[in-house]
C-alpha cells in the first residue's frame, strides 16, 4: 500500500530541484530548512537527508550538463581535491558542534545567498553573452588563493550543513571567472555532485558504526 501522508512532498521537490539545478546551487541548503521547519526532523537527520536527495537530482543534471558540454573539467580537477577532502572533514566537525552552531551557520549561509543572488550580479542581462552561453570562456583560467580558499570552505560546509559549495563556487564562476551562465552552472554541479557523494558516504559511516559523536 502507498503511503499518501506526504504527498506534498512530490511537488515540493521538484519545485526545489528545479530552481537549484537552474541556479547551480546545493538542493539541500532548501530541502534541510524545509524538513527542520516542515518536517520537524533532527537537525542532523534532516541534513544529511537533504544531501542524499541532492545526489539524485545533481547526478541527473551532471548528465545533462555532460551532453552539453558544459562542465570546466579543468577547473574540476584543480578543485575537486580540495573539496572533498574538506566535505569529509565538514561532516566530522558538525557533529561535534552544538546542533544550534548549526542552525546558525546555515541560517546566515540562506541570508547571505538572498543578498548575493538578489542585490548583487545585476550587470547580467538577457542581452548578455555570458547569460546566454554564447560567448566561449577562456581557454585558460587561473585560479586564485581566494577561489581556492572559498571552495575549501565550501566543501567543509557541505559536510556540516550539506550546503556551501554551489552557491559559492556559482558566484566565484560567474562573478570572479567571468563564465558563461551554462559552464559556470555546470562545473557547479559536477562539484556538488561529487562532494554530495563523499558527504552521505561519511554519513552513512556514522550511522553504520554508530559512532555518532555529536555534542
Amino acid at each position: 500500500m502507498i503511503e499518501l501522508e506526504f504527498w506534498f512532498m512530490f511537488p515540493v521537490a521538484v519545485v526545489i530541484a528545479s530552481i537549484a539545478m537552474m541556479a547551480g546551487i546545493g538542493g539541500a541548503v532548501l530541502f534541510s530548512p524545509f524538513f527542520i521547519l516542515v518536517l520537524r526532523l533532527d537537525p542532523l537527520l534532516a541534513l544529511a537527508s537533504g544531501l542524499a536527495i541532492e545526489i539524485f537530482g545533481f547526478t541527473s543534471g551532471v548528465v545533462g550538463y555532460w551532453r552539453q558540454r558544459s562542465i570546466r573539467f579543468d577547473i574540476v580537477r584543480r578543485l575537486i581535491i580540495l573539496t572533498l577532502p574538506a566535505t569529509v572533514a565538514g561532516v566530522f566537525i558538525g557533529r561535534l558542534v552544538p546542533v544550534i552552531a548549526l542552525k546558525i551557520i546555515l541560517g546566515a549561509l540562506i541570508l547571505f545567498l538572498a543578498y548575493q543572488f538578489l542585490f548583487r550580479g545585476k550587470e547580467c542581462t538577457p542581452k548578455d553573452p555570458r547569460c546566454t552561453g554564447a560567448s566561449g570562456a577562456q581557454k585558460d583560467i587561473k585560479l586564485t588563493p581566494f577561489i581556492r580558499g572559498s571552495s575549501l570552505i565550501g566543501g567543509l560546509l557541505v559536510g556540516m550543513i550539506s550546503a556551501g559549495l554551489g552557491e559559492t563556487n556559482e558566484l566565484n564562476f560567474l562573478q570572479r571567472l567571468k563564465l558563461p551562465v551554462p559552464l559556470a552552472s555546470g562545473t557547479s554541479v559536477f562539484l556538488v555532485a561529487a562532494s554530495a557523494i563523499v558527504g552521505v558516504a561519511t554519513h552513512a559511516f556514522f550511522l553504520v558504526t554508530r559512532e555518532d559523536v555529536s555534542a
